[in-house]
């Protein structure tokens, strides 16, 4: 019977380890223009988003993009709860909002922290500076090493849509974007991000126009579930020695 109880033991041990944890992914850019069909925009989005749930806190919109993914738009002016976010796979964060408040950074803290994923983008433009403030606000809250700049701009040419040249994509996510558009864009310090976009802006300055931060988070749940089926058995186990 010892035999038998330690290789259940064993068993459960082996199943509850096996569970996996998911990930969480930060996707960060610079610039709300890249919410486009111009070039290949929409190819991207469709390769991240198609089949996601979606809570938008942004006035950009994944609509016309061609996803497939559910998205509830409650607009840059609606405050980020836990209740809005609820299980939804993404939150996006951006244009026009200009400010986080503590409340917003537990919520989406704790959103990251139960393996929901955030898409945050800023601006280029001085202009909104306060909009990548906030941004880089939420990063911190979350532990990301990312941040964006608030003083440097990678297409420095005009306001116009531009597109990246000498274009390198990086990931399963830019499958099938060949070229990219955007505009004045904000610098992204990477961190410990990948850039899965960047090239050289129409005023030959080199950038990065998406990066990814991806960490693995562990099934919370496994733990009390391999202490109640361990000590069942042992309780089973007690009670067969004793009779």
């Amino acid at each position: 019977m010892k035999i038998f109880t330690t290789l259940i033991k064993s068993l459960v041990l082996s199943l509850i380890l096996a569970v996996p944890g998911y990930a969480s992914s930060i996707y960060l850019s610079g610039d709300s223009n890249i919410f486009t069909t111009s070039e290949d925009n929409e190819i991207f989005f469709q390769n991240v988003f198609n089949g996601k749930t979606v809570a938008n806190y942004s006035s950009s919109s994944l609509s016309g993009l061609g996803t497939t993914a559910t998205v509830t738009n409650y607009g840059s002016g609606a405050t980020v709860t836990s209740a809005g976010l609820g299980a939804n796979d993404f939150m996006i964060f951006g244009y026009t909002r200009t400010s986080v408040s503590a409340s917003e950074l537990t919520a989406i803290s704790n959103y990251v922290s139960g393996g929901g994923s955030l898409f945050l983008f800023g601006e280029g433009n001085t202009s909104f500076t306060s909009l990548n403030i906030a941004v880089n606000a939420i990063l911190g809250a979350v532990g990301s090493s990312m941040s964006l700049s608030t003083t440097l701009n990678l297409d420095l040419g005009g306001n116009n849509i531009q597109p990246l040249q000498n274009l390198v994509t990086t990931g399963s996510q830019t499958n099938g974007v060949n070229s990219w558009f955007t505009a004045y864009a904000s610098f992204i310090n990477l961190g410990s991000g990948t850039a899965l976009i960047s090239g050289t802006g129409n005023a030959g300055v080199n950038g990065v126009a998406i990066a990814v931060e991806t960490s693995a988070v562990p099934v919370p749940a496994a733990f009390p579930l391999l202490l109640a089926a361990l000590g069942g058995l042992g309780l089973v186990g007690r009670r067969r020695k004793a009779s």
